[in-house]
């Protein structure tokens, strides 16, 4: 029997760009993969203050229409809202949860450059010693140590 690849997707904003599509499709094209898409804690864009069933309903929404996206696949796609706002603190959060054997993390295009200067795909690497690939609209490359 195949060894089941177990693969953590990381979407910064909770989009699916289509370059994290593919990369998970070429994934379960190998072999079997079960995918668990983590989407960090977002407040609802525009209130004023935090409303939690607000917040809880809009990432619920973005999780379902998140996993609809991956489901083609051919992998199994489960989905998990982080605890935190900070994408590395959720990621900390399932790592001590479930093993994984590949990080994929997608974040959005050049206009959100923070993200990409924060250079998360290669702290994760280093924290957890697994292969961490990065995926941004427009480009795939695989992170640096």
């Amino acid at each position: 029997m195949e060894k089941m690849t177990r693969l953590l997707l990381l979407t910064c904003d909770g989009s699916v760009p289509d370059k994290l599509v593919e990369a998970v499709a070429e994934r379960a094209a190998e072999g079997p993969v079960e995918a668990r898409i983590l989407l960090p804690l977002a407040p609802v864009p525009d209130a004023w203050t935090w409303d939690e069933d607000a917040t809880q309903n809009a990432m619920l929404a973005r999780l379902d229409e998140a996993i609809a996206k991956l489901r083609d696949t051919g992998a199994q796609v489960e989905g998990t809202i982080g605890c935190d706002r900070d994408a590395m603190v959720c990621v900390n959060w399932v790592m001590e949860r479930e093993p994984f054997d590949e990080v994929i993390v997608a974040t959005p295009g050049a206009g959100r450059a923070r993200l990409l200067r924060m250079d998360l795909a290669a702290r994760i690497r280093r924290a957890f010693g697994i292969p961490v690939t990065h995926v941004a609209a427009g480009h795939q490359t695989p992170a640096t140590a």
